[in-house]
């Protein structure tokens, strides 16, 4: 029973992950449809876990210590993929934004179905081919490196910024999946808390500032905030 709760457990995150390299796709959508806030913060739930989850990803190798030697002999940078993806895979379904909703405001299930059914068969092949390293916002905080190892096995090296990966040198290593190591010396993620709050919170403010519903009812907690004070002071 432990085996299978943490099976489903693993893949659930490894969707997360995967969805993670959406956040270009959600914050535009987020953006698009301002007005409706129950899409809006819905889609916010989902950029806050999808952040968390990719955050997770980084810090567990970082806190691990580095070791797993390998040693390379050819590294070239593979940030032209994460280019690939924005305009393969996420600049086509902001065409499908017109859609989301038909004319009464109300949610088109057909289209949000279909949008679960290309990202399930997406996701399964992001997942099978192990292509978590492809995700625009790990581009960046480091850099997306391919390398060939003196043994002949060809891998993933996530590094940091503008810093080279040493050749022909036995370099130590954190791994992060099946073919994916990640060479940085500092522990700490490029991605820290601070910074997540930010991102998350600057998402509220935009609907506090702009959408009209989201207007309406922070009014009316000013106002029942102001009238249960004055009334119990």
């Amino acid at each position: 029973m432990g085996d299978k709760v943490e099976f489903v457990i693993n893949r659930v995150f490894r969707y997360m992950l995967f969805l993670s390299s959406y956040l270009p796709l959600f914050i535009i959508l987020f953006l698009m449809n301002i007005n409706n806030l129950l899409l809006c913060l819905f889609i916010w739930m989902i950029i806050t876990v999808t952040i968390l989850t990719l955050k997770m990803y980084l810090d567990k190798p970082l806190k691990a210590t580095p070791n797993f030697p390998i040693k390379l002999d050819m590294v070239y940078s593979k940030g032209s993929e994460a280019l690939n993806y924005i305009v393969t895979y996420i600049i086509p379904f902001i065409s499908f934004n017109s859609n989301i909703t038909n004319s009464d405001g109300d949610f088109n299930i057909p289209t949000i179905f279909a949008f679960l059914v290309l990202f399930l068969v997406i996701g399964y092949l992001y997942m099978h081919n192990n292509l978590y390293h492809i995700n625009p916002v790990l581009s960046l905080f480091y850099d997306i490196n391919i390398a060939h190892g003196e043994n002949g096995e060809n891998l993933i090296v996530v590094s940091e910024k503008r810093k080279d990966v040493p050749l022909k040198t036995t370099i130590y290593t954190r791994i992060l999946s099946p073919g994916a190591v990640m060479f940085v010396d500092d522990s700490r993620s490029r991605l820290s808390f601070k910074k997540v709050v930010i991102f998350l919170g600057s998402f509220l403010v935009f609907l506090a500032l702009w959408n009209k519903e989201m207007n309406g009812y922070l009014f009316k907690i000013i106002q029942f905030t102001n009238t249960f004070i004055n009334n119990h002071i």
